[in-house]
Formats: C-alpha cells, sequence, structure tokens
C-alpha cells in the first residue's frame, strides 16, 4: 500500500495540471484483482506511461469534467439591463373584462433607423384582435411581469407596433414589438445564452433550444414545419398557418404557460418564435414571417386560406392537430 501510495504522489506532481490530464488516482476495476494507478485523460491521444515504480498505470477517457450542479437562470427576477428570455408582462382590458398578462421577452432587434425595439407575442403585451381591438392607450410593459412581482415602478417599454390576431381570417403571426423607455437597458443578448446570429429557416428533425420565463433555458427538436393548429385563446380561439412544431415531451419539458413570446433557436441562430402548445407539442411561427410581418409585407400576417371547418376548441394535442393539417395548407 505505501508503494502505490507512493507512486500516486509521484503521479500528482508530475501530471497535475498537464495538458490533457483530467487527474490521476488508483483503485482496482475488477473486484479481488491488485490496485494499480489510474491515469485520467481528456483523451485517446495522451500518452501515458505503463507502469510507475512497478506498479501498473491504467488510462481512463474522461473528456472535459465539469461541475454538474443546475445553473438555474432567473427569468423571474428584475433583470436591468434587460435581455431575451425573462419574465415581461402588461395589464389589458378584452371583452369588458381586466387582467394580467405574464410571458417572455423573446429578444432585442432593431428597425430601419437602428433604434432597438423588443420582440414578443401579441397575446403577451397587446392582447387585440382583428375583429375585436382592445388597445386603446399607451400600453406599458413591465419586467418583470405582474405574476413575477413587477409593478408599475418596473416599466421598461410601451407597446410600438403589433399584428392584430384575426379570428376568422388564418393567421401566420403572433408578434408585436415593443419600444424601451431606456434604449442603453436593453441588451441584444438573451440570457444564459448570448447573442443571437441572423436568422435562419426551421428544418425537420433540427435540435432547437430557447430560454423562457417558466421552464428557462430547454432544448428538444423540430418535428414539423408545414403545420395549421388552431389555438384557444380564452376568449376567442384562432387559426394559424405555416406553423413550426416541437416534441414537447408529452410533460411541458420544452415549454410551459408564461414561456410564451421567447424565440426559438438553432444554436444560436433564430428560427421561430414560440406562442403555443400543450404537454406534447409546442407551436412557434416562423421567424422570416415574424420579420416580414414587422416590414409591414401582408401576405407575411394572413393567409388567403379560410379555414374550412368552425374554430373551436384547442387543437394542438398531438394526433389531432396532426389530423387538419391537410385541410388549412395553402393552395
Amino acid at each position: 500500500m505505501v508503494l502505490i501510495d507512493e507512486a500516486r504522489q509521484l503521479l500528482k506532481q508530475q501530471l497535475i495540471g498537464s495538458p490533457g490530464i483530467s487527474g490521476v488516482g488508483s483503485g482496482s476495476h475488477i473486484p479481488g484483482e491488485p490496485e494499480h494507478l489510474w491515469i485520467y485523460v481528456k483523451d485517446e491521444t495522451v500518452d501515458v506511461p505503463s507502469e510507475v515504480n512497478g506498479i501498473p498505470v491504467l488510462k481512463k477517457v474522461t473528456g472535459d469534467i465539469r461541475a454538474l450542479s443546475i445553473q438555474v437562470l432567473d427569468t423571474r427576477l428584475r433583470h436591468r439591463p434587460y435581455l431575451g428570455g425573462v419574465s415581461i408582462g402588461a395589464e389589458v382590458t378584452f371583452g369588458g373584462k381586466t387582467f394580467s398578462l405574464t410571458g417572455t421577452l423573446g429578444m432585442v432587434v432593431r428597425n430601419a433607423k437602428g433604434e432597438k425595439l423588443m420582440l414578443t407575442n401579441n397575446h403577451v403585451s397587446a392582447y387585440d384582435t382583428l375583429e375585436r381591438s382592445s388597445v386603446s392607450q399607451v400600453r406599458q410593459i413591465t419586467q418583470p411581469g405582474k405574476l413575477d412581482g413587477g409593478d408599475s415602478s418596473d416599466v421598461i417599454a410601451t407597446l410600438e407596433r403589433w399584428i392584430p390576431i384575426s379570428e376568422s381570417l388564418v393567421n401566420l403571426v403572433d408578434c408585436a414589438f415593443l419600444k424601451p423607455v431606456n434604449q442603453d437597458d436593453a441588451l441584444e443578448e438573451i440570457l444564459g445564452l448570448g447573442s443571437p446570429t441572423d436568422i435562419g429557416a426551421a428544418a425537420t428533425q433540427m435540435e432547437v433550444q430557447k430560454v423562457g420565463r417558466s421552464t428557462g433555458l430547454t432544448r428538444s427538436r423540430i418535428i414539423d414545419v408545414n403545420a395549421a393548429i388552431t389555438v384557444n385563446y380564452g376568449p376567442f380561439s384562432a387559426t394559424f398557418d405555416d406553423q413550426i412544431v416541437i416534441d414537447n415531451g408529452g410533460n411541458n419539458s420544452f415549454g410551459a404557460a408564461g414561456d410564451s413570446g421567447s424565440v426559438i433557436l438553432n444554436g444560436l441562430t433564430p428560427v421561430g418564435l414560440l406562442f403555443g402548445g400543450s404537454s406534447t407539442i409546442i407551436v412557434a411561427n416562423k421567424i422570416q414571417n415574424v420579420f416580414k410581418a414587422f416590414r409591414g409585407e401582408p401576405a407575411a400576417i394572413y393567409s388567403p386560406v379560410r379555414p374550412v371547418f368552425p374554430i373551436g376548441a384547442l387543437l394542438i394535442a398531438a394526433g389531432v392537430g396532426i389530423g387538419i393539417y391537410a385541410a388549412l395548407k395553402k393552395r
């Protein structure tokens, strides 16, 4: 035992901190066999001696050893400056009722003048439909949302532009753009991830991630990029075409209530804007349609195709929504 302890100490002195070395130790990988020395390496190409002072050495490839604690992103806290992925909210009146909205700030974008605006959903900030306009005054946006403790002292933006959701036409986007009270407070980053790149196209089986107010940083894959979906907003329902569908694991593993407004990313490339879902799927607008709508291109706002069935209950559970896709495809 003394010999192996001395050999292990020698290895510690010689190797710890050396490139490619994760660590050293001693033990037996087969019960009942004599102990040997371990040299833990980051990849197979690292050379190690076969023995030290007559004691056999075995190499174990470990890769990069990381701390395994869970890093909780504080998406619901007050952030100054603020950035994509954090809680925002607004007070709205719709159908004679006043209520609080809480969702997610997707990301900071720039208009043609180079001014910063913040991207989120219509139903997170405006809650406005084509048929029943609910925006009659300056709409103030707080960070965090009221559900997370935000109040009138936390106003960070006003509602600048939004696309009304139609209750009768087929929609392509649920989006809104907010004007910061202070341009310097708006960071062009997403919490825990960094700065997004130029937008890109979604594809089936693409690996994606998002940071949202409720579930934080999550990852999944796209299962459909041509979906037609009917979404229940509570006071009304609306149908959307040309949507992205993401696997939600059957247990809200990718997104949940409060994550609306999150930007869907492939790496750091924005490909979608999350706005609805169930326990099995998440639905997102294609980011190209969002930016076309931002630029005022009518074809990216409403589809010319009207529903061929009555708009009714939420049809985004797996199987139910998929069964109606074909009826709402563009012709």
